[in-house]
């Protein structure tokens, strides 16, 4: 798969917790902190879609396991 579709909230929320200057553009390194965070999720994302579906099941732990991986 090639690129990612994240749908329009997602998207803005993403782009607004890197904006770091909060001015609606973003420096190179809050872009790049963006990609490696985004490729961090998917990685994590795909290791818990074992049926390749695009859906998981987390309990609460794994959630918490997951949103702490992610952190940059």
């Amino acid at each position: 798969m090639t690129g990612y579709a994240l749908d329009q909230p997602a998207f803005y929320t993403l782009c607004e917790s890197f904006d770091e200057t909060k001015k609606g553009m973003f420096r190179l390194d809050d872009f790049i902190s963006l990609c490696i965070f985004v490729q961090s999720a998917r990685n994590l994302f795909t290791s818990y879609d074992t049926t390749g579906q695009g859906r998981v099941s987390l309990d609460f732990n794994q959630f918490v396991y997951c949103a702490a991986s992610c952190r940059i």
